[in-house]
């Protein structure tokens, strides 16, 4: 068949804008199915523990916390409010004439601000002599202790954060102090500003009830494990001796974990069915030395926990739940060391141990009302190595009226 020039150039134009229609609707296509795919994992839930009142295992009101990493959107209570990339933010490390080389700012941490493109920086110090790590945004090189430590915080891939690989021997040469704003949080879990209120004596004779109560533990072993980790990264140029045993540290309360998920397993739910609240991720990264990290989780933190894990065992040993308060129990003991080391360092940084001291580490709003359980168990803290005194004044603590 034989075309004219004409026809051939018409021919050859309805081609063109053919083959162009095709590609338009091709890349539509593309782009269609890339978005719901990003929907799905967005929207994707995880059921209810049976039997969980409505509002507790769908997790009522709070808009997410959640800032994650790599792009990743969080599940939000609202949907006008997006994720926040989590960013590892610059933290410049000042030695002060203190009682110790390693106390440094015994007054507290700058107040955290944005800068003008709307990050959220940390403390930072007012300055930084020579011989202090630089703050580094790189990541950490492969096969060191803090590129795991910093794979495991910004991990958001469940069975990684309970079950990491075990760290490996090496570390960096040169000491780098890096921040990281936030955990990765897996898609399983959705934070929350504010958590339901957590059930009482009565209320955990209920299977599900009692669940929650689990739930929350464990993801406060979850929030402890990353800041050990967060902690081997942030104080870098600390002693050796202080990064290894945060190590070690880390790797008990990954054990924690596991009691607790199986002990969820038998209540019926796993980790995820309730909604969790970052509330250590809130206040402990605003320790700015390893003095002051000490004083809020060694000493503070996880001494409170040998007041709640004797009356937390005591109270599902009363409700029937044996194996629930043997794992409290477990815990409880296994923090007596935890408590032990906070304290050696303490001393070590700062060359005392007194209560005036320590509520000075503690960064505000911080009050040694939160680390104190009601009764305070003082013969599992004498163990841990608190003094009488220490715990006398804890015991008679109480906060400044406000003005007003």
């Amino acid at each position: 068949m034989h075309l004219s020039f004409a026809a051939f150039r018409r021919f050859s134009s309805f081609s063109v804008w053919i083959a162009l229609a095709w590609q338009g609707i091709a890349q539509f296509v593309a782009y269609f199915f890339l978005q719901r795919s990003r929907a799905e994992v967005v929207s994707r839930g995880t059921p209810g523990c049976p039997g969980t009142p409505t509002g507790a295992g769908a997790g009522g009101g709070g808009s997410s916390l959640w800032q994650a990493p790599r792009g990743t959107r969080a599940k939000s209570d609202s949907a006008s409010k997006p994720a926040v990339m989590g960013r590892v933010i610059p933290f410049a490390y000042q030695k002060t004439a203190a009682t110790a080389p390693h106390d440094l700012h015994p007054e507290g941490p700058s107040q955290p601000h944005d800068d003008d493109r709307g990050i959220r920086l940390g403390p930072v110090s007012p300055s930084t002599p020579d011989d202090a790590p630089k703050a580094s945004l790189d990541t950490p090189p492969a096969g060191t202790v803090e590129r795991w430590a910093h794979d495991y915080i910004l991990s958001v891939d469940l069975a990684h954060k309970l079950s990491p690989p075990p760290p490996p021997d090496a570390w960096e040469p040169v000491p780098v102090v890096r921040r990281l704003a936030a955990p990765g949080r897996p898609p399983e879990l959705r934070v929350v500003r504010r958590a339901p209120k957590a059930p009482g004596p009565e209320a955990i004779r209920v299977p599900a009830r009692r669940a929650e109560l689990v739930h929350t533990f464990l993801h406060h072993e979850l929030q402890a494990a990353e800041l050990f980790a967060w902690a081997i990264l942030a104080f870098a140029d600390a002693p050796p001796a202080f990064r290894r045993g945060l190590v070690g540290i880390f790797r008990d309360e990954i054990r924690h974990m596991g009691l607790y998920v199986d002990h969820l397993a038998r209540l019926g739910c796993r980790f995820g069915d309730h909604p969790v609240r970052d509330w250590f991720w809130s206040r402990v990264p605003a320790a700015s030395t390893p003095a002051h990290f000490g004083a809020v989780v060694g000493m503070g933190v996880e001494g409170g926990n040998l007041d709640h894990a004797k009356r937390f065992a005591e109270r599902l040993r009363a409700v029937g739940d044996d194996e629930g308060a043997r794992i409290e129990a477990v815990i409880g003991e296994e923090e007596i060391a935890h408590v032990r080391f906070g304290l050696h360092w303490f001393r070590e940084l700062t060359g005392a141990d007194d209560f005036e001291t320590w509520r000075a580490h503690l960064p505000p709003p911080i009050s040694p009302i939160l680390m104190r359980g009601a009764p305070i168990e003082r013969a599992d803290r004498l163990r841990a190595g608190f003094s009488e005194a220490f715990l006398d004044a804890l015991e008679r603590y109480e906060p400044e009226p406000r003005d007003g």
